[in-house]
């Protein structure tokens, strides 16, 4: 008798732990698919470390948290290495990283030669993701005329991006005192006041394409045939460049296996068999070359943002991490060049393996507009369907 009672007793008690376990669950999907608008940053880190019972990795709010993680830690680790982007003299590199004591990201003051900016805004690069990932959220999906049209906005003629120095750019005026525009915005601009279709700039083999592609990646993940198409579209906005598109699909393939619960190694090696023979090429350049320290072999392929070297250098990081957000960042940032545009897939991909709850809430409070961002990413990924 008393052996029946006990068995009745933890079959309840079973009963009441089931029952509270999928309330648990239906509470925490209904914020994650409905994304209030004032989530922050302290209640959504509160509940994915809190509430661990919610977040069983084989389930879809499990693929939330990655696509969460994916789009914030893709801006948060643009803006943690623009400091020291563009840092292309390797002494002058080695002696940042030193006199920072091996903690380059978030430096109090801007070390890049070219532009400078206050620490936590993003760069060029971020603030391409960011627009795209504003748009796609105002727009519930891409599309390329409002997108377009943000673009102009926030890289125009009446844009922080126009500075007017007074007489024609020269070497002495660097760093220029805000942003840098790059070559294929402003072929952008010039083709979008023409009222061309076509905007992008046509021979652009540059980072631009695979560092923006985590929005799309946590708005599509899931139905490949809808992101391929997607990206592509995204891409060709600003660069129609066959090498610049086909990293940018590259990155997209590896971004999403990441998402859906794959590991970096088997992300890296689907994408490089289901890959043509070029984009095959720059993959296997980073597996032959994994065993290479990464910041010798990012100076071995070149640190410029040119792609697909940058693509190849991004994928080696990857190859290499420990797992960790914060050390395959910085891992990512010191060996210089152009780090931004590398961290934007990094950081992504990392967030993405790991979740939003890996991100490290300071790096968030340090990016300028880290709360807005977490919402945003939030409002993006509630827009996922099933």
């Amino acid at each position: 008798m008393i052996l029946l009672t006990n068995i009745s007793c933890l079959l309840l008690f079973n009963l009441y732990y089931l029952i509270f376990v999928c309330l648990s669950r239906v509470v925490v999907l209904h914020l994650f698919t409905r994304r209030s608008t004032n989530v922050t940053v302290e209640n959504v880190h509160y509940l994915f470390l809190n509430c661990p019972l919610c977040f069983n990795s084989t389930e879809m709010v499990d693929i939330a948290q990655r696509c969460v993680g994916a789009v914030v830690g893709s801006l948060v680790a643009d803006a943690a290495a623009m400091p020291v982007h563009w840092i292309y003299d390797v002494g002058k590199m080695k002696k940042v990283v030193e006199d920072c004591q091996q903690k380059p990201e978030f430096l109090p003051e801007s070390r890049c030669p070219f532009y400078s900016l206050p620490t936590g805004r993003y760069s060029s690069y971020g603030d391409q993701t960011f627009v795209l990932l504003k748009s796609m959220v105002e727009n519930k999906g891409l599309n390329t005329d409002h997108y377009k049209k943000s673009l102009y906005e926030r890289f125009g003629p009446k844009s922080a991006y126009e500075i007017d120095l007074g007489h024609p750019r020269t070497k002495d005026d660097l760093p220029i005192p805000g942003p840098w525009r790059p070559a294929s915005l402003t072929e952008f601009i010039k083709n979008y006041d023409e009222g061309l279709t076509k905007t992008g700039k046509a021979t652009d083999a540059q980072a631009d394409g695979f560092s923006k592609v985590a929005p799309l990646v946590a708005l599509y993940a899931g139905n490949t045939a809808k992101l391929v198409q997607e990206v592509e579209k995204a891409i060709r906005v600003t660069q129609e460049d066959a090498i610049a598109v086909e990293c940018g699909l590259a990155a997209a393939s590896i971004l999403e296996k990441c998402v859906l619960g794959k590991s970096i190694e088997v992300a890296v090696r689907e994408t490089l068999e289901s890959s043509n023979t070029d984009v095959k090429a720059y993959i296997q350049k980073a597996i032959d070359g994994k065993t290479t320290p990464h910041t010798d072999f990012v100076h071995q392929v070149g640190s410029s943002c040119k792609v697909p070297g940058n693509f190849t250098n991004s994928v080696h990081c990857l190859l290499n991490s420990n797992g960790e957000f914060r050390d395959t960042v910085v891992m990512t940032i010191v060996p210089g060049g152009c780090n931004c545009s590398r961290c934007g897939f990094v950081g992504a991909t990392l967030g993405a393996v790991n979740g939003f709850k890996a991100i490290p809430e300071d790096w968030i409070s340090k990016t300028s507009n880290g709360h807005d961002l977490v919402n945003f990413a939030n409002q993006l990924v509630g827009l996922r369907e099933g």
